[in-house]
């Protein structure tokens, strides 16, 4: 096997549960080969990530989140960390119908490769994304899904585009061995707008 087609990783994490909350802490480094192709270099790549889970009677909260850092970026690069969070809520509204909404926020730079080249060019970029989503479970062999996902991307403290996207399900089991699942989407054109200083895109 060639030496670029070579990945390597490790990773490892600790959980500590209490009563209704749980929470876990890890460390992941990899190798940015074959794990991520985002980064600049050809160096490991190390991640350290959270999430905690508590409920009351009814609500569940989850948050989450993850920082990385590239250990030898290229000299062009200027942003070295990166991070990623969420926040869910699930609320059973009754015992068959339950609400379900998250936010997400990650600031992910892209970069660029020019061809034949060593020349990269990075565009800082935040990327933010909401979901909302309804679930009726009529019986324990039906259940009836929606979803609504917004996502939104920022430059310059300015959205330039913004998506979005729904989509409805139907699971239906009829025997403990088959079931079928149908869903129908219907994603939006994303809508386009305007970045400090830079043109229409």
């Amino acid at each position: 096997t060639k030496e670029t087609e070579k990945g390597r990783a490790c990773q490892f994490a600790s959980v500590y549960k209490y009563s209704y909350t749980t929470m876990l802490v890890g460390f992941h480094r990899f190798d940015t080969n074959d794990y991520n192709y985002h980064v600049s270099g050809d160096k490991p790549v190390e991640k350290m990530f959270s999430e905690v889970k508590t409920k009351t009677k009814k609500l569940k909260l989850k948050w989450g989140g993850e920082m990385w850092r590239e250990l030898n970026p290229l000299k062009a690069i200027t942003l070295k960390r990166f991070y990623k969070t969420y926040l869910q809520a699930q609320y059973p509204v009754t015992r068959k119908f339950k609400i379900l909404a998250k936010y997400t926020t990650q600031n992910e730079d892209d970069k660029m490769k020019w061809y034949d080249t060593s020349y990269y060019v990075q565009i800082p970029q935040e990327t933010d994304q909401t979901r909302l989503q309804l679930t009726w479970s009529p019986s324990s062999d039906v259940r009836i899904r929606w979803q609504y996902d917004t996502k939104k991307l920022i430059q310059d403290n300015r959205w330039l585009w913004k998506y979005s996207t729904s989509k409805a399900e139907l699971k239906y089991r009829f025997s403990k061995s088959f079931q079928i699942l149908s869903s129908v989407k219907n994603d939006k054109d994303p809508e386009i707008g305007r970045a400090s200083g830079r043109e229409r895109v």
